[in-house]
């Protein structure tokens, strides 16, 4: 059920983010990437935990929806992928074994411009 609900999730053609840059696209696909750290002051903080609150969101879920909604704003797309790390050992024989396991997982959102 797991495996048909995902297969159908990611049916056809998957969308490329098409990010106006300031350089073209490399022909081969880098996994390269940097890292960009800000902070929110302490009254946004606090008005967007109130919104997971009032919506019965979490936190991360929100954040999300606001990161989708940026691409969609500089992109206009209305099929996004947005990868995030997750970790678990999803299999009882994994449990003993010493080693992080952390996976990316795929997750399709749909934007709209409305």
């Amino acid at each position: 059920r797991q495996e048909a609900y995902w297969l159908d999730t990611f049916q056809g053609e998957l969308p490329v983010l098409d990010l106006s840059t300031d350089f073209a696209r490399p022909a081969v696909q880098s996994t390269a990437g940097d890292t960009i750290e800000f902070a929110l002051g302490r009254e946004v903080s606090e008005r967007v935990k109130e919104l997971a609150a009032q919506t019965g969101a979490t936190l991360y879920m929100v954040l999300l929806a606001a990161y989708t909604t940026l691409l969609h704003k500089y992109t206009g797309q209305e099929d996004i992928v947005v990868g995030t790390p997750i970790a678990g050992r999803p299999h009882a024989e994994l449990e003993s074994l010493v080693g992080v396991f952390i996976n990316t997982l795929a997750m399709r959102n749909y934007p709209s411009s409305d």
